[in-house]
């Protein structure tokens, strides 16, 4: 994303999650880790990740375990 670091109280994903984490493959965990990291940088610090997920279990698993890591 082209927004500076630390410029978002609030990041809100509608299904964005699900819609890419069709399959629990390395290349899609890749791409679901690089959308994470992205969202990261761009919350400051305290800010909030809303995540709108029907939370499959391949999908919360790895949501928890990525934060978790943070």
């Amino acid at each position: 994303m082209s927004f500076a670091d630390d410029e978002f109280s609030v990041v809100l994903d509608k299904g964005t999650v699900d819609a890419i984490f069709t399959q629990n493959t390395q290349e899609v965990v890749s791409q679901i880790d690089k959308m994470l990291q992205e969202i990261g940088r761009v919350l400051r610090v305290g800010g909030r990740f809303l995540c709108i997920t029907l939370a499959q279990d391949h999908i919360a698993s790895h949501l928890v375990q990525s934060f978790a890591d943070m």
